[in-house]
């Protein structure tokens, strides 16, 4: 067995420590208690019941995890103390802090962790983010027993998931391949360790103060629905002598313009909300916004079912009559990067993470109009005569997304002859279509839960619950099938996700236009607050001196 004492990646060496920012506690009782508004909220604390970067924010505080960032940018253990793997990669043994407790008072063990990732997968729990639990050897098979075409029965599938007890703390994990990131994934949300004993007892686990018992440096006090939680320092953290804050309230305010004034005002600390570009430039005239790169892509998903977004010709000239250079930089402003791939630039190698994934660029950002005007005409639209009438659906509540779609939509216009208008709709709506396949285009993105290509890439898997426009090339999903087999050997591995992207981008079935930055305010006493690359923000080691 080879002892792993370190978990330092590239990814950590992204991640980002702000200590400036102003402030001024939420409450006059003397309290340290830092606001942050994270804006919406989906009505549960059960960390495997959501997986929206706003619940991942909150989730973060509250709960304990294998391992975390620190404020050096390393993964230290948290709850472990530590881990080896077997020689061939397949076989992680890791073992648990001996006396640690959740807020409950109950102690937190091996069977806690197994308990926390197999209810995760369980599909009577049907947790929407189960598919990152795939890793472990026998999870996807178990996720899937209920489907009718199963080869295994729930109980029997449940017997040949990968994890098992050693003793009260330590735990066996068995992977279905070599995961050079497995180590990232012992501090991702739907990992969190839950509490077996408490959540067993209560009737909806997450559902109130009552009904949640956590590990990590704060626990649920108060919780006024549709306003704001309450979190205090869990006293029972075993890291809590260095747990600063008295406490965080989480706030749930989802109008931008309420947010910015409210921390202008000295009522929020940190602000979550997508900013309008006119709001972007004057914080940074006043030397107050701030920003930072995330491995996030923004882009807009075509429903490659229907006509006559289903013609690749039709979704490359569509690309290609963008100009994402100028959207980025007069529309959405705030440092944007235009997207000329699918994987950020910012991602690190499979195979040497001190260089970058992606060495070559797929998408001319300052557009092609007469490439585009060609393709067009040879899928039978010339000059744009007889293309359909369509529509570019986004969140009605973004600002920034109806500029961005009124702007391609007159790019599309203008450069194509092809009329596809702006359509704003609510949230649950747009869920809703998006999940049932009711759109032409719509808004999409995704922001990585690992510092790791596959990613981005498994989103597009012709059986990917993200894939919403349903693209489906058996090449892809062969080369996502060797990149997984060759986990280890680094190099194969990265050749093949290579390859994976090469034809996504021939096919291009999404039209990137963006690589994300995270652009919020802090307030100037709110210090030590550690963000990643992720956009999640961790609040344990924040001050309010």
């Amino acid at each position: 067995m080879k002892k792993r004492i370190s978990l330092a990646l590239v990814f950590v060496l992204m991640l980002c420590v702000f200590t400036a920012g102003a402030s001024a506690t939420a409450e006059n009782s003397g309290e340290k208690i830092a606001v942050y508004n994270i804006g919406v909220f989906d009505e549960t604390l059960d960390p495997c019941e959501r997986h929206t970067t706003a619940s991942v924010n909150m989730y973060i505080n509250l709960n304990g995890y294998l391992y975390r960032l620190n404020l050096k940018g390393e993964w230290e253990p948290e709850l472990a103390e530590g881990y080896t793997i077997s020689d061939d990669g397949l076989v992680w043994t890791v073992s648990l802090k001996p006396g640690l407790v959740f807020s409950s008072g109950n102690p937190i063990t091996a069977e806690d962790v197994v308990y926390s990732w197999t209810r995760a997968a369980d599909p009577y729990y049907a947790s929407e983010y189960a598919f990152i639990l795939y890793y472990i050897k026998g999870m996807e098979a178990f996720n899937m027993s209920l489907e009718d075409d199963s080869p295994l029965t729930y109980e029997e599938a449940m017997a040949e998931v990968g994890l098992k007890v050693l003793d009260d703390l330590t735990v066996e994990i068995t992977l279905e391949n070599p995961t050079p990131f497995f180590d990232q994934m012992l501090g991702y949300n739907t990992y969190a360790v839950i509490d077996k004993v408490f959540c067993e007892s209560v009737d909806e686990f997450g559902s109130s103060p009552e009904t949640i018992s956590t590990a990590g440096p704060f626990v649920v006090a108060e919780w006024k629905k549709d306003e704001y939680i309450l979190a205090k320092k869990n006293e029972n953290y075993y890291d809590a002598d260095n747990v600063k804050l008295d406490g965080v309230k989480f706030t749930f305010v989802q109008n931008v313009g309420t947010e910015l004034t409210l921390f202008e005002t000295g009522e929020v600390d940190l602000t979550n909300l997508e900013m309008s570009t006119a709001d972007m430039m004057m914080y940074e005239a006043q030397g107050i916004l701030r920003s930072f790169q995330t491995l996030g892509t923004g882009w807009l998903a075509y429903n490659c079912t229907t006509a006559p977004y289903d013609d690749v010709k039709v979704r490359q000239a569509l690309v290609m009559a963008l100009d994402q250079d100028s959207i980025c930089r007069t529309v959405i402003g705030g440092g944007v990067a235009p997207a000329d791939g699918f994987i950020p630039l910012s991602m690190p190698s499979a195979a040497n993470p001190s260089e970058p994934f992606r060495t070559v660029s797929y998408i001319d950002v300052h557009g092609n109009v007469e490439e585009a005007q060609k393709l067009l005409a040879e899928a039978g639209y010339p000059g744009g005569e007889g293309f359909p009438a369509g529509f570019l659906s986004y969140g009605v509540t973004s600002d920034r997304n109806r500029a961005i779609s009124e702007a391609m939509c007159a790019m599309w216009k203008t450069n194509l002859g092809i009329d596809i208008s702006p359509d704003g709709q609510e949230s649950r709506a747009r869920l809703d279509n998006r999940m049932s396949g009711n759109f032409d285009i719509t808004f999409q993105g995704w922001g990585a839960d690992m510092a790791d290509p596959t990613t981005f890439l498994d989103c597009m898997l012709s059986n990917h619950f993200y894939n919403y426009g349903k693209y489906d090339n058996p090449a892809f999903d062969e080369a996502m099938k060797n990149a997984a087999l060759n986990g280890g050997d680094p190099v194969a591995r990265t050749e093949y996700l290579r390859e994976a992207e090469r034809i996504l981008m021939e096919d291009m079935p999404v039209i990137m236009f963006q690589f994300s930055t995270k652009v919020y305010l802090q307030a100037d006493r709110l210090v030590d607050v550690v963000a990643s690359p992720l956009a999640i923000f961790d609040l344990k080691w924040a001050d309010l001196p």
